[in-house]
């Protein structure tokens, strides 16, 4: 996924490539992530819960470890969390000029990682509670601009990517198919790096457990901001 390479070019331009820098920019975004969860839960219960509920969610050791990493999860968690906050704006504040930043934000999320194409569950669960997820809703001026948003964001990677593999998706594709393979190498790159996780190569349909892994995290998501 090229955007977090993208958001390091910059400052590597003024400070030059080192580690340092890398690890300033992504604690950037941890804080930046602290902020936007604050604000979420300062807009849905007030400003002491939204205080809570960032401290809580800046104590979590694992966001501790990705927030001082050069890893892209720093700046996927940051804009899983901008799209969330505006999803609410849209669907429950129905602010729904938002949408065409809702689209943006989206595309943003995939290309910090792929599997933040998953965040249109998010979305669908939530408009469904809401009782947007219909066609005079989809077809509205507002949401034609945020899946112009979403699509204008990611022409550029539809160009590179048709030019490095002939499809306009083929990038993501080949991620696609990694992904199926759940081996012990894939699980000695996690930060803990637990070997014996490595023997789920060997149990039959771990291919699918890693597949519903991927699709469940945001279901989860969705329902928790459903009964929020």
């Amino acid at each position: 996924s090229p955007l977090f390479s993208i958001a390091l070019a910059l400052p590597f331009l003024f400070f030059g490539a080192n580690e340092l820098v890398a690890k300033l920019v992504a604690i950037i975004f941890g804080l930046a992530c602290v902020l936007v969860v604050y604000e979420m839960g300062k807009r849905a219960y007030g400003e002491e819960k939204g205080f809570w509920a960032a401290f809580a969610f800046s104590s979590v050791p694992f966001f501790a470890f990705l927030s001082t990493r050069v890893l892209s999860e720093s700046l996927f968690l940051l804009l899983f969390a901008a799209c969330v906050l505006v999803l609410r704006e849209v669907a429950v504040e129905n602010r729904h000029s938002k949408l065409a930043l809702l689209g943006a934000l989206s595309a943003l999320l995939f290309l910090a990682r792929y599997n933040g194409i998953a965040i249109g569950i998010v979305i669908a669960l939530v408009f469904w509670k809401e009782g947007k997820l219909n066609v005079k809703f989809a077809f509205s001026k507002e949401a034609m601009l945020g899946a112009v948003a979403f699509l204008a964001v990611l022409s550029p990677w539809f160009y590179y990517s048709f030019l490095e593999t002939g499809s306009p998706i083929g990038l993501a594709y080949n991620f696609a198919k990694q992904q199926v393979h759940v081996g012990q190498q894939l699980f000695m790159t996690l930060p803990d790096r637990i070997p014996t996780v490595g023997g789920l190569e060997s149990i039959p349909g771990s291919t699918a457990f890693a597949s519903l892994a991927v699709i469940g995290f945001p279901i989860i998501m969705g329902l928790l901001i459903m009964l929020s």
